[in-house]
């Protein structure tokens, strides 16, 4: 360090230091308990460039100033130099530099970060900013760690340490003296007895009423002393005594011990000069804690009760353990498990709650784990490491966790690479350190180590310093560099190394604050910084080339086109944006507008009206943006809607068509349908007293009945899509086309045959079975089968219909033949269809 600067930055601390008294820090409550109390504990160190950058992203000028009014009181209120006291001075004091995060909570919380970083206060800066603030670290305050059951130890000063019981002890009265407010915390005597005219406080003290006898208690807080206050209101001290200590005609006897008469009661002076006994005093338990909130399958979980008046746990105490899955039912309680330890979590326990129930005196309190139990996954060290070993700050985690390694190296050594999983896993070097991402399987960890000095002129820069610093302006104000980025930059400047044996960090900051960004996302001037280190500090190989780019404002371009005219309608905003082609290179917020004709604009509405056959102009307008100028001239779009088909029509046939199947060629022929063009159709139909058409595909079966019919006409360049409809009735087909035998003919069992008992009945039907009632035809009746030639058939054979029905009345079949004849009778009528009896049997 530059001595000049040292003992400036000696002198600062000094000065504040000189201003201040550690014992009793004058804030207004309890967030700064954890400062240095004690300046003989201080060990100043020096802060990078890199650190300070990470510190200035936390840093909270307004909580600073607030809370350290000694330092403002020293150097005034100015946010750099408030910053710089923290970065030189404060830090190492145990100042906080934020109300959300305090380094020594973070450190007493997070047991896997203080057994690799120790009293490395920066170490613990450094992994919240890059690491923690993105893991589930929810402990980074006092308050966070008191509400945890965690006692807090000062990294900075060992000597400080703030238990949960004085950390709100603290936040209730606002003392940040730590002696003050362990003195204040009242604690229960461990012994108490007590004379004829005296009583015995909880803290410890005795009074004396008058009567010339003392009492006695002791208590752990006042090592054996009382502070005797007489109603007087002099103070003085006593210290026991030969004449005050119990003799054996004070110790309690049968004769002395409580009776119904001197049992306590709301009363408590002596009765009748005797010695009452003290008041008895119930232990109940007052808190309970498990000790790991967050539990992994391998885990060991213990649970820690805390009673009032009892130091120990009260014999008779109970303990009872659950799970749950949703952490609110939880069922009877774990078999087997009734001790304040529940042993180890096994797989059995995944995915579920753990609670505990601890219970004494009838009184019981609970705790639970705030997390499910997760899988863990080991982590073990792949063997032949040579020149060094390396040691993982957990032997097993949960996917997610992020794992340090730390590396030993032989003397002489430094760590170069470390391979997670064959390299599957990616590792993040940090000096002789490095940190990986647990990932859902079990991992093991390779190390190599480099001698000292085997780096020396291995390093070559794609350009040297003198291009870099040339594209790159020294200055703050920057130079022109237009389309950067890391990716960018990394090609222009590409630095070789051999393989795994350094570290080359690019780093690009932003243009408001210098804080690290991946890409420019305004105008401004960025800063820039190329780093090439060997596997630790000692194998620096190249200085850091540090240097600025400016990006400003590029103007706005934009472009709307439309090809071909638009259907009329109605348009949500999205659709009418998507007739568009848009093109911009701006983020810029943008702005449409539109108007017919020579109206005037007006803004693009939620829904958008176009009419047939009009004209119109649209409009886009581009605000400025952080990275772009406005856009200079608005940009316009003429288009036209398409007209609508005014020769469109369709209409239904002259004459109902009869009922009946037609083809869609019949179908279609059954109307009129008139177009300006051959555009393509398509047709639809519909009973009237149906909800949803049917597309026209194939043939149709008519019913009597009326039928909507629609017909979907095509739009082409010119002219919208339309839509035409009309109605079809359908009638019944009357026309004559089959006899039907509605009443079968039957002859009873006689010699030689005779007439019919039941007389035949014909009708006249057309081709769907339907009766033509107005048929009047002539219907003849004759024999047939193979019996027909050895029959006689008489009566009225010919009967005229009547309402479309023939009925016959006296029809008889006989026959001389001694067997049985078989015949039929067959109904015929000009070129209707003709009917066939069954067979027929005359004996």
């Amino acid at each position: 360090m530059n001595r000049t600067k040292y003992l400036a930055r000696l002198g600062l601390c000094a000065a504040v230091s000189a201003s201040m008294a550690f014992n009793a820090a004058p804030v207004a409550n309890a967030a700064e308990l954890s400062q240095a109390k004690n300046p003989a504990q201080i060990h100043y160190g020096v802060v990078s460039e890199s650190d300070q950058s990470l510190l200035k992203g936390l840093f909270d000028y307004e909580y600073y100033k607030k809370m350290n009014p000694d330092v403002v009181a020293a150097i005034g209120d100015d946010a750099a130099k408030l910053f710089e006291h923290f970065v030189k001075c404060g830090i190492f004091e145990g100042r906080s530099l934020s109300v959300n995060f305090n380094v020594n909570a973070y450190a007493s919380a997070y047991s896997d970060l203080s057994k690799v970083f120790g009293t490395d206060i920066l170490s613990y800066y450094r992994h919240y900013a890059l690491i923690g603030s993105k893991e589930d670290r929810p402990i980074t305050t006092l308050k966070a760690a008191a509400d945890a059951g965690i006692t807090v130890t000062s990294l900075v000063d060992n000597t400080v340490k703030i238990t949960p019981e004085v950390y709100h002890m603290a936040e209730k009265t606002g003392e940040t003296d730590l002696a003050k407010v362990e003195k204040s915390i009242v604690k229960p005597s461990s012994t108490s007895t007590s004379s004829s005219g005296s009583s015995s406080s909880s803290s410890g003290s005795s009074s004396s009423s008058g009567s010339g006898k003392s009492s006695q208690s002791t208590s752990s807080a006042t090592e054996g002393k009382t502070d005797a206050t007489p109603s007087g209101g002099q103070s003085q001290e006593t210290k026991p005594s030969e004449e005050t200590k119990p003799s054996e005609e004070t110790k309690p006897s049968e004769e002395t011990k409580p009776s119904e008469e001197t049992k306590p009661s709301g009363e408590t002076k002596p009765s009748g000069g005797g010695t009452k006994p003290n008041p008895t005093v119930t232990v109940a338990v007052t808190g309970c804690e498990i000790d790991i909130k967050s539990p992994k399958v391998g885990d060991t979980i213990s649970a820690t009760a805390t009673f009032s008046n009892s130091s120990s746990v009260p014999s008779g105490t109970t303990y009872a353990w659950y799970k749950s899955t949703d952490g609110e039912n939880w069922g009877t309680a774990i078999a087997g498990k009734t001790s304040k330890d529940f042993g180890e979590v096994t797989e059995d326990y995944l995915n579920n709650y753990i609670k505990v129930v601890v219970t004494y005196n009838g009184v019981s309190k609970e705790a639970k784990t705030t997390a499910k139990v997760v899988q863990n996954y080991t982590i073990s060290k792949a063997s032949g490491i040579e020149n060094g070993d390396i040691a993982f700050s957990s032997a097993y985690a949960a996917e997610g966790s992020t794992i340090t390694v730390t590396a030993t190296p032989a003397e002489g050594f430094g760590l170069a690479t470390v391979t997670v999983n064959s390299g599957a896993v990616e590792a993040t070097l940090v000096g002789n350190a490095a940190t990986f991402t647990m990932p859902a399987e079990n991992v093991t960890v390779s190390a190599t180590f480099a001698a000292e000095g085997t780096l020396e002129n291995t390093v070559t820069i794609k350009k040297d310093s003198s291009d870099i610093k040339t594209a790159f302006s020294e200055s703050t104000e920057g130079s022109p560099y237009t389309g950067f980025d890391l990716a960018t930059i990394k090609t222009d400047f590409e630095v070789a190394a051999a393989a795994g044996n350094v570290n080359i960090k690019y780093e690009l900051k932003g243009a408001s604050d210098y804080s690290v960004v991946s890409a420019p996302n305004a105008a401004g001037t960025y800063k820039v910084t190329i780093t090439v280190a060997g596997a630790s500090e000692a194998y620096q190989a190249v200085e850091p080339i540090v240097g600025y780019i400016s990006l400003a404002k590029a103007g706005a371009t934009a472009t709307v086109t439309r090809t071909g005219k638009v259907d009329a309608g109605t348009y949500t905003q999205a659709d009418f944006f998507a007739l568009f082609t848009t093109t911009t290179n701006s983020d810029g917020e943008q702005t449409w507008s539109l108007k017919k004709g020579s109206d005037e604009y007006a803004a693009v509405g939620e829904n958008v009206e176009l009419e047939a056959g009009a004209e119109y102009t649209v409009k886009l307008e581009i605000a400025e943006s952080n990275d772009y100028e406005a856009l200079a001239t608005p940009v316009e779009t003429a288009f036209t809607v398409k007209t609508n088909d005014s020769t469109l029509g369709l209409d239904g046939p002259t004459e109902n068509p009869k009922a009946g199947t037609k083809t869609v060629a019949q179908f279609k022929e059954l109307f009129t349908l008139t177009q300006s063009g051959s555009r393509d159709e398509t047709w639809y139909y519909k009973k009237a007293a149906d909800q949803n058409f049917t597309e026209l595909t194939t043939d149709v079966v008519l019913e009597v009945g009326t039928y909507n019919v629609k017909v979907e006409v095509a739009g082409d360049d010119d002219t919208n899509a339309g839509e035409v409809t009309a109605n079809l009735t359908v009638d019944a087909d009357t026309t004559a086309t089959k006899l039907a035998l509605t009443t079968a003919p039957v002859l009873e069992t006689t010699a030689g045959g005779g007439t019919l008992s039941t007389q035949p009945i014909i009708t006249i039907q057309d081709a769907d079975s339907n009766t033509v009632s107005t048929a009047t035809d002539t219907v003849t009746v004759a024999l047939s089968g193979t019996g027909a030639g050895n029959c006689t058939l008489t009566g009225t054979t010919e009967v005229a219909a009547v309402n479309g029905v023939a009925t016959f009345t006296n029809l008889s079949v006989t026959t001389a033949q001694e067997s049985d004849q078989t015949v039929t009778l067959t109904f015929t009528s000009g070129t209707l269809t003709q009917a066939v009896s069954s067979e027929i049997t005359v004996k």
